[in-house]
C-alpha cells in the first residue's frame, strides 16, 4: 500500500485533493461510530478547504475558460488546503484515538514508538496587532511578545500557527480559521462597515494542539 506522511503529501493537483478527500470521508465515517474524538471545527474547515479547492480544480480545468485569474485562485485554493493538510495530519499522528489501522486507511503511515517527551501545547498567548484599511479590510498580526517580530514564532518549532477567532460585536458565534503566516488579512463587504470586529487568537502547536487565549482586541472596519 502506498503510503504518506506529511512530508510527502502528494504534490499534483488532482491526487492532494484525492488523498484530501479520503482523509476527510475516512474522518467523517469513523468520528461517531468509532469514537475518533475529532475537532469538529477542523473537520469541517478541512471539508471547506475541500470544497473550495475542487471548485477552483473544476473551473481552471478547460482550456476555453481557463485564464490569469482561475490559475491564480486555483494556485491559492491549493496551497490553502495543503498547508492545512499538513497541520491535520499531524494533529491525527497525535490523536491517541485513531488507531494505526485508521492512519494506515488514510494512507498515512502509522505511528511508531518514539523516544522523546511529547510535544506539549504552547504555554503562552500571542499578541494580536489589527491594522484597518480603507475598503473593509482588516490585517491582522501575530507577535510572540510586545518587543517581537511578526515572523519570529514561524522559527520556533513549537509553534505551527496560529488559531484565529473572529465576531463582530453583538454576534454569538466565533468564525475562525487556522493561520500559519505572520498575518492575515480579512475582508468584508459593505454591510460590515460602521461596526466593530472581535479578534482574538491562540498558537498552535505542529499536533495542532491549542494553546491560551489572547486577549480579545477589536477594530472599527471602514
Amino acid at each position: 500500500m502506498s503510503t504518506h506522511t506529511t512530508g510527502n503529501i502528494p504534490a499534483q493537483d488532482n491526487e492532494l485533493l484525492a488523498y484530501s478527500r479520503l482523509i476527510e470521508s475516512t474522518c467523517r465515517l469513523q468520528q461517531a461510530p468509532a469514537e475518533w474524538n475529532i475537532d469538529t471545527a477542523l473537520l469541517q474547515q478541512l471539508t471547506d478547504l475541500n470544497t473550495a479547492a475542487k471548485t477552483a480544480i473544476d473551473a481552471n480545468a478547460s482550456p476555453e475558460t481557463r485564464s490569469h485569474f482561475t490559475v491564480a485562485a486555483k494556485n491559492a485554493a491549493v496551497a490553502a488546503l495543503h498547508a492545512f493538510l499538513s497541520g491535520f495530519i499531524n494533529y491525527l499522528l497525535g490523536n491517541a484515538s485513531v488507531p494505526d489501522e485508521g492512519l494506515d486507511a488514510m494512507g498515512i503511515r502509522p505511528r511508531h514508538p518514539v523516544h522523546h517527551q511529547p510535544l506539549p501545547p504552547p504555554s503562552e498567548a500571542p499578541i494580536v496587532g489589527l491594522v484597518t484599511g480603507q475598503h473593509h479590510d482588516l490585517d491582522i498580526y501575530f507577535y510572540k511578545n510586545q518587543a517581537g517580530h511578526p515572523t519570529t514564532y514561524l522559527a520556533d518549532p513549537n509553534h505551527y500557527g496560529v488559531l484565529l477567532q473572529y465576531r463582530f460585536e453583538g454576534a454569538t458565534d466565533w468564525q475562525q480559521a487556522i493561520v500559519t503566516k505572520k498575518h492575515h488579512t480579512l475582508i468584508f463587504d459593505d454591510a460590515a462597515e460602521g461596526k466593530y470586529l472581535q479578534v482574538r487568537a491562540a498558537w498552535l502547536n505542529p499536533r495542532l494542539q491549542q494553546g491560551p487565549w489572547s486577549d480579545t482586541d477589536r477594530k472599527l472596519i471602514n
